[in-house]
């Protein structure tokens, strides 16, 4: 099968998740003999990349950085390769050009529908306003398309919300994860003397990094020890910080900034409990890195259900009930995950080979459906 994957975020230095995904993805498609192309944004570093690339890479020049510029640049820049590909289908991660005389799949990793609400919800009313001006380009694409793919069943319901097409249209496949990597034990993680909470990811307003904050000073009155390692970058470091020392907190909360996957890694198998109290998420990849590495898990509802510890996002109160619970449950039992087999059986889905397997299987009902079209 010969397939072109059309995608604005992609190696070697992706931006945000999308990226991460589509590099998988690409990865293993030509591992199970797809006949791959890719269209993607020119960047530093990608000759030595696409050299070794097993696949062909199309770099076109859209550099602007905010999707506001990024998506028009992107689109008119990809054009020409999408008009002239004569494969058998296209692949889009992003809005771009349609190509009508191939059967197409578009592949939501998030909605600019959902970027809005979660930027609701965080009071970033500007921001909120600026992503619905985008919503047109893909409800475009999804009424266009042969087979719409989403990673949740959150993001099925919001596509049908701001699209109009129907649920049997659009089709789940979570992300793949690399479990073997995040479950390989690196370190111990010890006897709980202190309770560690951890949160990884960007500081910014959708992540609800403030409710976690305030679910933790809430927490510290009925837990004892405890502690909260915060790591990732962002425009919000600097209040959250100001925050903490406001708070009274600043002997309890540390900040790491910027990590490797190898620390990342490192940082979840030494922790107790890890927190995605995300207001807006595509799917919440920490999640399913965090469980891997069996450390106990809380998210809020925004993320994809894997059988972790959830609260309503937003709710502060929940999600300081869910650490103090969590917190008097792991006391004195640091590898309490480690024989959780319905979560283990649950996480295999998110497989590279299980995933890509799917993929698969979907690429072939969208071609059956554009033969009877």
């Amino acid at each position: 099968m010969r397939i072109l994957l059309v995608t604005h975020d992609f190696p070697p230095a992706s931006t945000g998740g999308e990226g991460v995904v589509a590099g998988t993805l690409a990865r293993m498609l030509v591992s199970v003999g797809v006949d791959l192309e890719v269209v993607a944004p020119n960047q530093d570093g990608a000759v030595a990349f696409d050299e070794s690339a097993p696949y062909l890479v199309h770099r076109v020049e859209a550099p602007a950085k905010t999707f506001l510029r990024r998506t028009p640049s992107f689109y008119r820049a990809s054009a020409p390769v999408i008009r002239r590909y004569e494969g058998d289908l296209v692949y889009y991660f992003r809005p771009a050009i349609l190509r009508k005389k191939l059967p197409m799949v578009v592949h939501f990793h998030t909605t600019r529908f959902g970027e809005a609400m979660g930027c609701f919800r965080s009071r970033a009313y500007l921001s909120g306003i600026l992503n619905l001006l985008y919503v047109p380009f893909e409800r475009r694409m999804a009424k266009a398309a042969n087979l719409v793919v989403v990673p949740t069943e959150t993001m099925k319901s919001e596509v049908v919300k701001f699209s109009a097409i129907g649920y049997d249209a659009i089709s789940v496949l979570h992300n793949p994860v690399a479990l073997d990597y995040w479950s390989t034990r690196v370190v111990d993680r010890g006897e709980a003397h202190v309770i560690k909470l951890l949160y990884v990811g960007r500081l910014d307003l959708r992540k609800g990094i403030f409710d976690l904050l305030n679910a933790f000073k809430c927490s510290l009155p009925q837990t004892g020890k405890i502690s909260l390692h915060i790591v990732g970058d962002g425009p919000m470091r600097r209040k959250l910080q100001r925050w903490v020392r406001v708070s009274g907190c600043a002997e309890l909360v540390t900040f790491q900034g910027g990590a490797s996957m190898a620390e990342v890694r490192r940082f979840y198998q030494s922790h107790d409990i890890v927190v995605v109290p995300s207001l807006y998420e595509p799917f919440g990849v920490v999640v399913a890195e965090a469980l891997a590495s069996r450390a106990m898990v809380i998210s809020s509802d925004a993320c994809v259900d894997l059988g972790q510890v959830r609260f309503p996002r937003g709710n502060v109160d929940a999600l300081c009930s869910a650490i103090v619970d969590s917190a008097r449950l792991i006391e004195g039992r640091p590898t309490s995950m480690d024989n959780n087999v319905p979560m283990i059986e649950v996480l295999g889905q998110l497989r590279e080979e299980v995933v890509v397997g799917k993929l698969l299987k979907l690429f072939a009902l969208a071609r059956a459906r554009f033969g009877h079209s």
